[in-house]
């Protein structure tokens, strides 16, 4: 299976610690029984299929190659670790990929102590799951989702200690986004479209809070984005020109988007003009 490191890296790119999400899921006997209960129920889809079958259309060569790194393993393969991962992922049902995580946030401490400064958010989408991890024991303090959430990103802390979280529904087909409360397990707000199956976001996919108390959400595989009051009124949207990203969408136009304070636009454009003070062409013009 490939498993998911937690890294701490220095501002010049130094890694100092490296630590395994797996290992640190399996301290929790809930999740360790959930993460063992997935290891099997794939492995035995898996065995049961087959890989290449008629029909699936691989290329030999890629075969050979995915082949090579089951039997040998991770710690010998000898090509591009990144090529290797993504083999592993393509397989029918991603036997390999059992956590997935996509998330990671610091937190600040918990306002009921559930969790303290410093400790780690993180959301892993094979399991259904967010947890929190305590960073100076790399232990799990808390967790939730499996039966709640289906394919879940991005979750983030709110200033009351709740936690809002993109629910991508891969179950039902239709995306969500909940508020829960961790002191009680409660979900406390959620939104769905109207109709709920018009908004169905499969793969990555966010939202954040703004300032205002608005939210901004990620509609991945859509190539889209839209701002959305507590209400659930969509104040503004965008979709990516398909001129310029391609009709597919079947993977992701948008990973994540994210808010950019305008003071820091200002500033980004003022080091621009002051860049290019100086730079004359013919006749002594300035050149943008």
């Amino acid at each position: 299976m490939l498993d998911n490191l937690i890294s701490t890296v220095t501002a010049d790119g130094v890694v100092k610690s490296e630590v395994s999400l797996y290992d640190i899921l399996r301290t929790d006997a809930e999740l360790r029984r959930l993460i063992d209960a997935a290891v099997q129920r794939r492995g035995a889809a898996f065995r049961s299929r087959g890989w290449p079958v008629p029909g699936d259309d691989v290329p030999e060569a890629v075969v050979a190659e995915t082949r090579a790194i089951l039997r040998t393993g991770m710690g010998t393969h000898d090509g591009e670790r990144r090529r290797a991962l993504r083999l592993l992922r393509a397989l029918p049902g991603s036997p390999c990929d059992v956590l997935h995580t996509n998330t990671i946030e610091v937190l600040p401490a918990h306002p009921a102590g559930l969790w303290s400064q410093g400790d780690l958010l993180v959301c892993m989408r094979e399991l259904d799951a967010v947890a929190v991890i305590g960073r100076a024991d790399g232990r799990v303090r808390w967790w939730w989702g499996p039966g709640e959430l289906s394919g879940p990103h991005q979750p983030t802390v709110l200033p009351d200690g709740r936690l809002l979280i993109f629910d991508n529904g891969r179950g039902a087909q239709r995306s969500r986004l909940v508020v829960m409360d961790p002191a009680t397990g409660e979900i406390v707000w959620s939104w769905t479209a109207s109709p709920p199956e018009s908004f169905f976001c499969p793969l990555a996919g966010g939202a954040e809070p703004l300032p205002g108390g608005n939210l901004l959400v990620t509609n991945s595989t859509a190539g889209g984005a839209f701002e959305l009051t507590p209400e659930g009124r969509v104040v503004w949207e965008l979709f990516l020109p398909v001129e310029v990203y391609g009709a597919d969408r079947g993977r992701v136009s948008i990973y994540r988007m994210s808010a950019v304070p305008t003071g820091a636009l200002v500033r980004r454009a003022a080091g621009r003009t002051a860049a290019v003070v100086g730079s004359t062409g013919e006749g002594g013009r300035t050149q943008p």
